[in-house]
């Protein structure tokens, strides 16, 4: 597939969205005194783009914090927070 005009294909494009989208939701959700709900279906997919696309290259150069250890029974939000570097 073609990139777009920066080069980079729609699909990676969407991908990289839908992890700023459920990762930024809950920072306002969470600066507010509000709760993001998600199902565990769409959570695990966000965390399995976003541990494809969150190298360690790009948590230096974009300011993703390191990962936090987390429980493996965790619920795949806490999980992919704790992936990019929040404390849920």
């Amino acid at each position: 597939m073609q990139g777009g005009p920066l080069g980079l294909p729609a699909t990676d494009a969407a991908s990289i969205l839908s992890v700023e989208c459920l990762v930024h939701a809950w920072d306002f959700a969470t600066a507010t005194g509000q709760k993001v709900v998600v199902s565990d279906e769409v959570a695990t997919y966000v965390l399995g783009i976003a541990e494809q696309i969150v190298t360690p290259e790009l948590r230096a150069s974009a300011g993703f914090d390191s990962a936090i250890p987390i429980s493996d029974d965790a619920s795949p939000l806490d999980r992919l927070l704790a992936f990019t570097g929040r404390a849920s």
